[in-house]
């Protein structure tokens, strides 16, 4: 078990890949409505552009324990499009899990999902939506 305050996560690798992933997508610097953050317009390689909300791109991460900052941008837009809030619907969606984990919800729950765990939050949000990729 680390020792109180020891960095297990964060180092200057996943600091310089995120930060590369943070400037790869930001199109345009711009805010929701009366915000001072400006976090940007969002364009990740290969989906349509939209708008991301300050923290969403972190709660899909950190929910999925994914340390992809892409997946993160990724997953968001595909949030967006369906509609669906960032911060509270991978608190839900990891919440899910938790239950399978705990036995409350069985195999049966989740025929069709696969075992990692980026492709666990897109079959999870896809299922929720009633879209199939």
């Amino acid at each position: 078990m680390p020792a109180f305050g020891e960095r297990i996560f964060w180092n200057k690798q996943i600091e310089e890949k995120w930060k590369e992933t943070q400037e790869s997508v930001r199109t345009r610097l711009i805010s929701c409505y009366n915000c001072p953050m400006k976090c940007g317009r969002s364009s990740p390689s290969g989906i349509s552009t939209y708008m991301m909300k300050c923290f969403s791109k972190l709660t899909y991460s950190m929910a999925a324990f994914v340390d992809d900052l892409g997946f993160g941008f990724r997953i968001a837009q595909r949030a967006t499009e369906y509609g669906v809030d960032g911060f509270s619907t991978p608190q839900i969606m990891a919440f899910a899990f938790e239950l399978k984990e705990a036995g409350i919800l069985t195999d049966a729950d989740f025929e069709g999902c696969p075992s990692d765990n980026e492709g666990k939050f897109y079959w999870l949000l896809d299922e929720s939506s009633g879209e199939k990729e």
